[in-house]
């Protein structure tokens, strides 16, 4: 084989090896923004939840409601301060005897 073969071969062979690195970089950047896509995605469901999640602790905390579900589901009453006692050292003390 003469010396420009050899080169000529050496060319082609090169050429070769770098459009296989194009195809494998193609391939590696389409699956890694695939891959991104999907985390994006994950995240942005998470931050829907965490919404959700805030807005109903807010919910929960509103006195109006911790009234309601006192009352309707625990059965519990509204307290006048006649059934108001003072618990003292000397024992209950009822708050009439102030």
């Amino acid at each position: 084989m003469t010396r420009t073969k050899k080169y000529l071969a050496f060319f082609i062979f090169i050429n070769i090896f770098f459009v296989f690195l194009l195809i494998y970089k193609q391939s590696y950047f389409t699956k890694t923004s695939y891959d991104q896509q999907i985390l994006e995605q994950q995240r942005n469901d998470l931050i829907e939840e965490e919404m959700v999640l805030t807005r109903e602790l807010y919910e929960l905390k509103n006195p109006k409601k911790i009234n309601e579900y006192a009352t309707k589901k625990l059965g519990m009453k509204k307290m006048g301060l006649k059934q108001a006692k003072k618990i003292s050292p000397e024992g209950i003390i009822n708050s009439e005897e102030n």
